[in-house]
């Protein structure tokens, strides 16, 4: 037994490096990105502790793709889970497996060095990569598209009744990842009758096997029927109408807009075509075995019927057009790039051009993209967490995508009152009620805060911002009433609270308040800021030293990780026209950060009955 595995081991050694670079690349910090819209949507509808009706009534609500990797993944959490690392970890799981899959594909349509450059070119794939690590249905697209298409070659080769029954199992599977994966199936029915006609030796008995085939996926494909039913009724999108560009674009997509990829790519499909031009095939040399033509057509009707249904769909109905919707091309567009390497003649040029895309793709993923330590997805779990560690028992929360930040307070057990409505909607509430509650407001993108001008100003009079966080995408900002003895401060001709224009201190200086006229007595300065930049220079944080009047009342050093409010407590010994000033001392600087202080918002309370 062990002498057969060292065998096997050393017989495919560079297949088993390629598979754990796979693994690596795919299972590393899997769990750093926080989940985003879509994988959340993809969280409600797999747990495993709600009711399967429940379950149901999301998934037709929330999401457009057929259930079988919903369905799946509520399995896996029952078993190992459920938590965002276990989503994952599956995804990267079914990317790994792609990675052999296209090995075994590869070697399938012209032989063994194919699909081990087609495997090595897919395990250092940005996109692929980036889509092993999301919890979509697109690892198990990618995944059952080449299983599907390695055993439709395989049928088409030996017409074995086995080998139709496992292209019939994949095949059913990929139609229930994706909707257009359907006109794959038509471009495979086209190619089926194209090599039953040209070839005279194939008999009645392989036409039968292909209408059992499609009988079965018909019937396969009723589970996706009221989804698909449902999404024909849409009529409107958040996808752009198409531009003309988008293949080219996705192409750049596809292998992750690299500058020194793509022209390697170019010229490796133009090359493609040209040893493609010279290639000859005699009358009594059936296409199907000539490895170039038959590879020929088949990866050009994987590519061709994968676009052409979406692009009309595009065009006369509604837009569906979506780089991630087609990643399921990027093997095709792979294994033209892996014939190509493998057909130059010139053994020197060949394996240069491949080191150089594996470098290249590396480089690009490793150091340019910083990939495994770059935020590329909202932050909802940053914010989220940030408020349930600082949220206090009367405290409500607000949201205008309450469906995302909900499903993270829920899972942290967080029973506040939640409400998903805009800020502006929840502003008009409490105002009509007039009940001041403190409340949490949490928000992803650019979404602008401001609310209308007649609620402006009322809203303005009754609150302050307490705390804000920001994490990539995301923010949130803590409301509180403000206390009924107030005195505005205006710095430099602001009369607001600088949300949105935050006043920024970059050197060693003072912001001056105008004249306040103060009574002798009990005072409380607050003052909302934060330091930069997150990462602390030398340990230390911005400091603020507060005067009146020229004279030191108080000073702190301020938080690096949020806006926080802090309160500074002075006595006035006599009635003045009195002038604050906050003024930032520690400015420092490296070659790679500066030391800032930043402000949003400041007041005064007066203490004295």
């Amino acid at each position: 037994m062990l002498k057969k595995i060292q065998f096997l081991i050393l017989n495919n050694f560079f297949l088993f490096l390629i598979l754990i670079l796979a693994s690596f690349l795919r299972l590393f910090n899997a769990d750093f990105q926080s989940l985003w819209d879509d994988e959340i949507v993809t969280m409600i509808e797999s747990n495993p502790y709600i009711s399967l009706r429940n379950a149901y009534h999301t998934y037709i609500n929330y999401d457009n793709m057929p259930p079988l990797y919903f369905i799946t993944l509520r399995c896996v959490f029952l078993i190992f889970g459920y938590t965002s690392l276990v989503l994952r970890c599956f995804s990267a799981i079914i990317g790994i497996l792609s990675v052999f899959g296209i090995y075994k594909l590869g070697k399938e349509l012209v032989n063994k060095k194919t699909g081990l450059i087609a495997a090595s070119l897919l395990c250092v794939n940005f996109f692929h990569i980036n889509y092993s690590q999301e919890g979509r249905p697109y690892s198990f697209l990618v995944l059952f598209t080449i299983l599907s298409f390695l055993y439709f070659v395989k049928f088409l080769k030996t017409q074995k009744i086995k080998d139709v029954l496992i292209y019939t199992l994949f095949s059913s599977l990929m139609i229930q990842c994706q909707f257009f994966a359907l006109s794959i199936i038509i471009g495979q029915f086209l190619v089926f009758c194209f090599f039953y006609i040209q070839s005279e030796s194939l008999k009645k008995s392989f036409l039968i096997k292909g209408l059992l085939s499609a009988i079965l996926l018909l019937i396969s494909y009723i589970p996706a029927f009221p989804q698909l039913f449902k999404n024909y009724k849409i009529k409107s999108s958040w996808i752009e109408t198409p531009k003309g560009n988008e293949f080219s674009q996705y192409l750049g997509n596809f292998f992750g807009d690299s500058e020194m990829i793509l022209p390697i790519i170019y010229i490796l499909i133009i090359t493609f075509f040209i040893i493609l031009s010279f290639e000859k095939n005699t009358d009594s040399k059936p296409f199907i075995l000539n490895p170039l033509l038959f590879s020929f057509i088949i990866i050009i009707s994987w590519l061709f019927f994968s676009l052409l249904f979406p692009l009309v769909i595009s065009y006369l109905a509604i837009p569906v057009l979506v780089p991630r919707y087609f990643i399921h091309l990027i093997p095709a567009l792979i294994l033209i790039l892996a014939i190509t390497l493998d057909y130059i003649k010139n053994q020197t040029i060949s394996y240069f051009i491949f080191f150089i895309l594996i470098i290249f793709s590396l480089n690009d993923l490793l150091i340019i993209k910083n990939y495994f330590k770059t935020p590329t997805k909202p932050e909802y779990r940053a914010a989220s967490k940030f408020v349930t560690e600082n949220i206090k028992k009367n405290d409500e929360i607000v949201s205008k995508t309450g469906l995302h930040y909900k499903y993270f307070f829920d899972y942290n057990q967080v029973k506040n009152n939640f409400y998903w409505e805009s800020l502006e909607n929840y502003t008009r509430k409490i105002i009509k009620e007039n009940v001041l509650k403190p409340f949490w407001y949490l928000s992803v993108r650019e979404e602008n805060i401001d609310v209308e001008k007649q609620l402006d100003t009322l809203f303005f009079n009754k609150y302050y911002i307490n705390m804000k966080y920001e994490s990539f995408q995301t923010f949130a900002l803590k409301y509180e009433s403000i206390p009924d003895k107030t005195i505005r401060i205006n710095f430099n001709q602001k009369t607001k609270q600088f949300i949105n224009n935050p006043i920024v201190m970059d050197v060693n200086s003072c912001l001056t308040s105008q004249k306040i006229s103060l009574n002798k007595g009990f005072y409380s300065l607050f003052f909302c800021a934060k330091s930069l930049p997150e990462n602390s220079i030398n340990n230390i944080n911005a400091h603020l030293t507060c005067r009146l009047n020229g004279k030191i009342i108080g000073g702190c050093f301020l938080n690096n990780i949020a806006y926080t409010t802090n309160k500074i407590n002075f006595y006035t010994n006599n009635n003045s026209n009195a002038i604050i000033e906050l003024c930032f001392d520690n400015d420092f600087y490296t070659d790679k950060s500066d030391r800032n202080a930043i402000v949003i918002s400041t007041f005064l309370e007066n203490k004295n009955n």
